[in-house]
């Protein structure tokens, strides 16, 4: 299992316990792309549109995406169905294959890809073709670059002209601690910005944001300001400033090993290392972690990605709390 190591600056908390269930995966071999269901309130994703192209002449996809380090997969919410796209190709070799470590969306259905090699690419979501759009050569003096923990936020938040993409660098040791910093990311030139450092969280596997709320997947808090984040193995949902990076309210703890964090109709869903995928769901004040049965196993998901643009709540308007 890859452990990915940051640290995250702390505001306010609420917490609460997660509820996981039992049933797992079953079956063992990958299914082919499916189509979206067309009930879906949220927008529609068209297989045959290029994500590389116009952003004026797209939608954002339906549905959300994970990763391994080599497939990429689309997960349906309302079926909870998940399905094999692609295998990544022109992404950076590493021993074993290809190294993908995670993805994002944005509102208009552009995806883009980060991997092992610390580089930045264009992601065709129905091929899974990578176009590289900055190599390592981007690093910064100690060897660093984003390349998991991505998401998009919307116009306006950093940016007043459009979508941003932000990520956390590799985490560094600084005076008597490991801080991260996070940073946004040009998708033109891959070059990348720090807009703050922070500490007291150890390993923000991923983020994902809908409108204007960002929310993480955080693990072993070292200040007492989150203590339902506290303790070996204990992971919980953290909501971050999108603008700073900063933590500022905890919702409550949920299951290990969660690699990949995206989001749809006021649901988050986690994809492990392990190949599990989880609903992470906010029912009468609390979060309720359930495990949900697909019908691939033997995965090992490294990122997750959902639009910005992506149904804010459920049918009933509900859902976790967002801005």
């Amino acid at each position: 299992m890859l452990i990915r190591r940051w640290y995250v600056a702390t505001f306010a908390i609420a917490s609460a316990c997660a509820a996981p269930a039992s049933s797992g995966p079953s079956s063992s071999e990958p299914t082919q792309p499916g189509s979206s269901d067309p009930a879906d309130a949220g927008p529609q994703f068209d297989p045959g549109v290029d994500a590389t192209a116009d952003a004026g002449a797209k939608a954002a996809p339906a549905g959300v995406f994970a990763n391994t380090l080599t497939e990429l997969y689309r997960f349906d919410p309302p079926t909870q169905t998940l399905t094999f796209v692609a295998t990544f190709s022109g992404c950076a070799d590493v021993p074993g294959g290809v190294g993908v470590m995670d993805i994002a969306i944005d509102s208009q259905g552009n995806a883009y890809a980060t991997d092992y090699g610390h580089e930045l690419s264009r992601l065709d979501l129905t091929t899974g073709a990578c176009t590289l759009v900055k190599s390592n050569q981007g690093l910064n003096a100690n060897g660093i670059m984003p390349n998991t923990s991505l998401s998009f936020v919307p116009q306006g938040v950093l940016d007043p002209n459009s979508e941003t993409l932000v990520g956390f660098l590799d985490a560094q040791w600084i005076g008597d601690q490991f801080l991260e910093t996070y940073a946004t990311w040009s998708t033109t030139s891959g070059a990348f910005t720090s807009l703050a450092q922070n500490g007291d969280f150890e390993q923000i596997t991923d983020v994902v944001t809908v409108k204007n709320t960002s929310f993480a997947i955080a693990r072993h808090s070292e200040s007492t300001s989150f203590p339902s984040c506290a303790g070996a193995g204990q992971e919980c949902v953290l909501e971050i400033d999108s603008a700073t990076g900063v933590g500022i309210h905890a919702y409550g703890s949920t299951v290990d090993g969660i690699e990949g964090l995206a989001f749809w109709a006021g649901t988050l869903y986690g994809f492990d290392s392990v190949g599990n995928v989880w609903s992470i769901a906010w029912q009468n004040g609390q979060l309720v972690t359930t495990q949900i049965p697909v019908n691939l196993t033997g995965l090992s998901f490294r990122g997750a990605a959902s639009s910005p643009a992506a149904p804010p709540t459920d049918a009933d308007g509900g859902g976790i709390p967002i801005n």
